[in-house]
């Protein structure tokens, strides 16, 4: 085996050398993943923020129903009717229809 004198207090063999660049090779490189990692770490966060205000704005929007089950009224009607028979409404009277038409024939 060879010697490599550095000083005359240093003596570094030639395999050890090699030993000490390989480390040296591998703490660099360890040392660009971590920087990697931190970077995906940034990236991560960024796409949580980005997909919580996502879901705070759909949230606020309006939902499209997606079934009939879903299109409920906001007001129940009194019992014994339909939402249908809220709409349509009745006359207030006992008149028939006849009479209405009478009625507003004379008007107009």
């Amino acid at each position: 085996m060879g010697v490599f004198r550095m000083n005359s207090e240093t003596i570094i063999r030639r395999p050890q050398r090699g030993r000490l660049r390989k480390a040296q090779r591998t703490l660099s490189s360890l040392q660009g993943l971590r920087e990697e990692v931190q970077a995906l770490k940034l990236q991560i966060a960024r796409m949580e923020q980005v997909m919580e205000a996502r879901q705070e704005a759909e949230a606020k929007t309006y939902h499209v129903p997606q079934s009939l089950a879903e299109l409920k009224p906001r007001r129940q009607p009194p019992p014994g009717k339909t939402a249908m028979q809220m709409i349509q409404g009745q006359w207030p009277g006992e008149e028939t229809t006849e009479q209405l038409l009478a009625q507003l024939k004379e008007l107009g």
